[in-house]
């Protein structure tokens, strides 16, 4: 499938994909696709075989949290929302889909049913269907993020401590409420991407980008 080029902006860069589906019937399946250059998210429906943009102030980033320090090296990015980790099934059959900008510590969430109703997401009424989560607090900006259905447990990367963190969302969201998984200075220098696999090991790829973009690697 090939996004039409009227769903993208002059500064679309696509970050992630996250699939949502069900375990056992995959044909209803939708992706999501963050565009952090262009502060909107890309929805694919599988049924229908078409997608459509969706767009939400929440989707812009931080004007406050834009410094970045990564390994000694200092820049400034404006990177809108990059990562999302879908919610279990509530009785109502919705899911929660949460999300970040990542010059940004705020997390937010919506309803999976708001983003699959193309009308319905860029409609007015949809707006404060969107809701703060809270915040991750100082040099918490973040990649990506991944939930454990299992725990309710989201992980996500800390690209300014070197670190992956954890939250429960059965808790608030705040500097008090949120675990470390890890931290390591060599291994963990830009954590980019993340992923739970079926025996819930969870996955972490760093790759040290903003040392390349902006300094050096020796290799």
């Amino acid at each position: 499938y090939e996004i039409p080029k009227e769903q993208t902006k002059e500064d679309t860069f696509l970050a992630n994909v996250i699939v949502d589906t069900d375990k056992n019937d995959c044909s209803n399946a939708f992706a999501y696709v963050p565009d952090l250059g262009g502060y909107g998210l890309i929805v694919y429906s599988l049924k229908e075989n078409r997608s459509w943009r969706v767009k939400h102030n929440f989707f812009h980033f931080d004007p406050l949290m834009g410094d970045f320090n990564v390994a000694g090296v200092r820049f400034q990015w404006t990177d809108g929302i990059f990562a999302l980790a879908v919610g279990n099934k509530k009785p109502d059959q919705s899911k929660d889909v949460y999300f970040h900008a990542l010059a940004s510590t705020k997390e937010f969430v919506v309803s999976n049913r708001v983003l699959q109703n193309e009308t319905y997401a860029n409609s007015p009424e949809a707006y404060n269907d969107y809701m703060l989560v809270g915040d991750r607090g100082h040099s918490g900006q973040s990649t990506a993020e991944v939930f454990d259905e299992k725990n309710n447990v989201i992980f996500y990367t800390q690209i300014n401590k070197d670190a992956i963190g954890c939250w429960n969302t059965q808790k608030p969201l705040n500097p008090d409420t949120q675990g470390l998984v890890d931290s390591d200075s060599t291994a963990l220098v830009f954590p980019n991407d993340m992923k739970l696999d079926r025996e819930r090991n969870l996955w972490v790829l760093s790759d040290k980008m903003p040392l390349y973009v902006y300094k050096s690697l020796e290799i």
